[in-house]
């Protein structure tokens, strides 16, 4: 079956998928918004992503049946080819296993196409100009044609959803999407969302209720946890708006999603406070980093009254537990590390970065960094009590002040049992280190280039108007690592025919908020692309 007929058929294959029966056009009731909308960018473009999957994958099958899609088209006249074809799912609020599915197709001559069409299915009866109904054995269609697309759905009176302006929304989602759609809170039935809140609220209630044998501070930790999760989940379910996805192929891949909120709203305020002005630990110079996660946001209140408790509670326990080991003048010293926490914890702002660093050789350095306030208090501490280290039968080796710059202290630990897996990925004489510099704590593993990692991460300048969450990944240093090691040769071996060299192995990931809501992008080099085709070839 040709392309065409599937697009016509589409809607059918939907109903009876959902058990729909034939309905009469002037059934009533149907909400007043769609639930799913979907759009594809056009036959042409869809026609050339399959193609570029064939080159890549190097499989003629999916240039075989690119060409006979081609010809097959050819035989249908009056399709538009480039213009998006879209698709809606409307929910009855009284049957939701009977939604009603509408399909949106481009057609250059209309009444040219549905005589075409006549030919192979012979069940279209003309009720008027411009509107057919295609008797099947167990659903009736009704066909509109308006606005140069032929409208394909189950219940007619759907049809007043699809105006001229939806139109033009759809040709917009598909000028940067190849595929699009978005799912509306607007097209769920009121008492839906209203079952889905007291699910929610209920189960939470009792999970609520205290375990046995459940310790006060672990029960009022984890009921402020979960009240918490209430607060935020009550919110999200109040003032989502849309949540949508589409997907873009160039060369590379581009994913994008949004996931909208009323703008009135208070999660709205919170989204609109979360972005940073300005990163104190970041590196903008991600490609080529095996690993790189950042993180920049001020937390919501009650994200912030939560840390602190949290902090209070692990304070009081680590008191108990270390404080009657150190000595009585180490105690103040070491106490000055909880002021510094506190301090931190009520700016709220959580301001962090984890990266592997690849040194070229198969060896690896991970930095953690985290923006701190009070770090003269943390920088006493960490002197005063990681001698104490030496003591610990897993530590062999405290090197106090192993790196000193400006701003940067860095301290080293090397443990009695170390992993092969750690040796294999930072080398065979990995350390620990810890230390402070300015406005900001460290934490990294590896050998002696460590300290220099720190210290450039530590020197650069503050990231302006960083994402919420970045992510940064690359390919080609992690099978390098296994190629070294000989570990899982055959894997490796077939993930070098999508990543022979370090060329096209990076992804980017970034998610952002405003005042609209929630803003992610996934961008992943053509390697993975190919890398999709091969997969695609070996089932």
């Amino acid at each position: 079956m040709n392309w065409i007929l599937k697009i016509f058929v589409l809607g059918v294959g939907v109903s009876i998928m959902q058990g729909s029966s034939t309905r009469l056009a002037a059934e009533s009731g149907y909400m007043e918004q769609p639930f799913v909308v979907a759009a594809i960018a056009g036959i042409e473009r869809f026609e050339g992503d399959l193609q570029k999957l064939g080159e890549v994958s190097g499989d003629r099958k999916f240039i075989t049946e690119f060409q006979l899609a081609q010809e097959k088209l050819g035989g249908l006249p009056g399709v538009d080819r480039q213009r998006p074809i879209g698709g809606l799912l409307v929910l009855h609020p009284e049957k939701l296993n009977e939604p009603a599915v509408m399909v949106m197709l481009p057609v250059s001559d209309g009444e040219q196409l549905i005589e075409s069409l006549q030919e192979k299915i012979p069940v279209f009866e003309s009720v008027e100009s411009g509107k057919w109904i295609v008797n099947l054995p167990k659903l009736k269609l009704t066909i509109h044609l308006r606005d140069e697309y032929l409208i394909v759905g189950t219940v007619e009176e759907t049809f007043s959803l699809v105006t001229s302006e939806f139109l033009k929304t759809i040709g917009s989602a598909t000028e940067k999407n190849d595929l699009f759609i978005s799912i509306h809170r607007d097209g769920i039935p009121e008492k839906i969302q209203q079952l889905i809140s007291r699910k929610f609220n209920a189960e939470l209630e009792k999970d609520l209720q205290r375990k046995k044998l459940e310790g006060d501070d672990e029960y009022r930790l984890r009921s402020l946890l979960l009240k918490l999760v209430q607060q935020t989940g009550n919110e999200i379910l109040s003032a989502t708006e849309e949540v949508s996805a589409g997907i873009q192929i160039t060369s590379d891949i581009q994913l994008n999603a949004d996931w909208k909120v009323n703008s009135e709203s208070e999660l709205a305020n919170i989204l609109a406070k979360m972005p940073l002005e300005t990163k104190r630990i970041a590196d903008t110079s991600s490609e080529g980093y095996p690993l790189q996660v950042q993180v920049g946001l001020n937390l919501p209140q009650p994200v912030q009254r939560f840390a602190f408790e949290f902090f209070k509670t692990l304070k009081g326990h680590i008191k108990r537990e270390i404080g009657p080991h150190l000595a009585e003048a180490d105690r103040g010293p070491v106490a000055g590390a909880f002021d510094a926490i506190e301090q931190t914890i009520r700016q709220g702002k959580l301001d962090a970065l984890v990266a592997f660093h690849d040194l070229g050789d198969g060896r690896m350095v991970l930095v953690g960094g985290l923006a701190v306030l009070g770090e003269e208090l943390l920088a006493t501490s960490l002197a005063t009590i990681l001698p104490y280290a030496r003591e610990s039968d897993d530590v062999i080796e405290v090197e106090m002040n192993v790196f000193e710059s400006q701003n940067l202290k860095l301290h080293r630990l090397r443990g009695e049992n170390e992993r092969e897996e750690d040796k294999r990925l930072y080398g065979p004489n990995a350390s620990f280190y810890i230390g402070t510099g300015s406005q900001s704590f460290w934490l990294a593993a590896g050998e002696t280039e460590t300290t220099n990692e720190v210290q450039k991460l530590e020197e650069s300048e503050g990231r302006k108007s960083p994402p919420v969450l970045s992510v940064d990944f690359s390919f080609d240093p992690w099978l390098r690592l296994g190629e070294k090691n000989r570990e899982d040769l055959k894997k490796i071996k077939q993930f070098r025919r999508a990543f022979p060299d370090n060329e096209n192995d990076h992804v980017h990931f970034e998610l952002k908020t405003d005042r609209t809501g929630v803003h992610a992008k996934l961008k992943a080099d053509s390697g993975y692309f190919k890398l999709f085709g091969i997969a695609l070839n070996e089932k």
